[in-house]
């Protein structure tokens, strides 16, 4: 019997570790959510998702507050080998595109900078449990690679999801 051809339709929120670079280089926590659709068969399936996350910091030297906005969108492609018929290790790889824009505000200026897109790699992992076959609750870690030889600079997203399987 051949593997169904699966439409899944998910909301995606998460917590994520991102890279920031100003007043100097540093991580923050923030949450995101988004969405996901992904089209395929169980082994191989194409992946699209949109996520958005903002982010406050306040610098008391300098006086320095920061703001960003991240719109992002991220394409590749995924695979559910399965455990068991409720059970998978979702694995998944791509590439996402940032929007950012980036505002500063100091006490004798304001700034608003719209960066140009970034592209980076991701490869992620989780955990899959399908309830009444026709949904399927998630949780997962990704990392988003913004320089192979440098660790530090890299992103880290963990991940909930709840996916409605249509066949």
């Amino acid at each position: 019997m051949a593997a169904p051809l699966l439409l899944y339709l998910e909301p995606v929120i998460g917590y994520e570790w991102a890279l920031k670079t100003v007043p100097g280089r540093h991580h923050v926590r923030r949450p995101y959510y988004g969405g996901r659709l992904t089209f395929g068969f169980p082994v191989f399936a194409l992946e699209t998702e949109f996520t958005h996350a903002d982010d406050e910091e306040f610098f008391p030297a300098p006086e320095l507050h920061t703001m960003d906005n991240d719109n992002r969108i991220s394409i590749g492609l995924k695979s559910e080998p399965r455990l068991s018929r409720f059970f998978a290790i979702p694995i998944r790889a791509g590439a996402r595109g940032v929007m950012n824009t980036h505002e500063e505000t100091r006490p004798d200026s304001k700034c608003k900078i719209r960066r140009p897109i970034k592209f980076s790699p991701y490869i992620g992992t989780g955990f899959s449990i399908t309830i009444l076959n026709k949904v399927v609750l998630s949780v997962g870690a990704t990392v988003i690679i913004n320089k192979f030889m440098d660790l530090s600079k890299n992103e880290y997203q963990l991940m909930t999801s709840m996916a409605l399987k249509f066949y």
